[in-house]
């Protein structure tokens, strides 16, 4: 607040003290969602504690996972906006429960391949979405597209599904679709690096004869 005193045309700031605000109010009513006491009031409101349960003081990731996964059940447009991140967040969440990070981080090797299964299916989703978006003629969308996808190969977040130390004890085939989708993501982002398309010519209108 005293930063926006001093600048109130900070837009990052304003943004920051709403966040922090939502938070004070989503902490104390935590507890009873974790106990299965109570239910987000809206599936938006489950992603953000799903979000909540990722936060340092908590480290809840397969508690978020499982948030979110309710949450696109019950609104399925929420996986639909890039811009949100939420599908993003929930298969990073995935993966770092996945690698055993977290305080509900299973230990079963059962589950953590199911929690892996997850993440694919999410950054599959979202890739799909980026590579309309690599393709088009618009240059901002390509510029995204290829910003996005350049995050997804160096998150630490996802460093369990990319080849490296992390993968140790993922078995062959698994692996193996990894391998081709980081392949595929590594194809679209040099689609969105190209140059665009030129835009489709509209023919005139044809002349009308009386």
């Amino acid at each position: 607040k005293e930063a926006l005193r001093l600048d109130p045309k900070r837009s990052d700031v304003r943004n920051e003290l709403h966040r922090a605000e939502r938070t004070r109010e989503l902490v104390p009513r935590l507890p009873d969602i974790l106990a299965g006491q109570a239910k987000p009031k809206t599936p938006a409101e489950g992603c953000e504690f799903a979000k909540l349960c990722a936060q340092p003081f908590q480290k809840r990731f397969a508690t978020a996972v499982q948030l979110f996964e309710d949450a696109f059940a019950a609104d399925p447009k929420l996986t639909e906006d890039l811009g949100v991140a939420h599908v993003y967040n929930a298969a990073c969440y995935a993966a770092r429960a996945a690698r055993g990070d977290g305080v509900d981080a299973p230990a079963d090797a059962g589950a953590r391949a199911g929690l892996r299964a997850k993440a694919f299916a999410w950054l599959r989703a979202d890739l799909a979405l980026f590579g309309k978006q690599a393709a088009s003629s618009n240059a901002a969308e390509r510029e995204v597209a290829n910003s996005q996808l350049a995050q997804w190969l160096v998150d630490t977040d996802l460093s369990g599904l990319r080849p490296g130390l992390g993968r140790i004890g993922v078995p062959a085939a698994e692996r193996g679709e990894w391998d081709q989708f980081w392949a595929e993501v590594r194809a679209t982002r040099e689609e969105a690096l190209r140059p665009p398309p030129p835009p489709e010519l509209i023919p005139p209108p044809s002349e009308v004869k009386e």
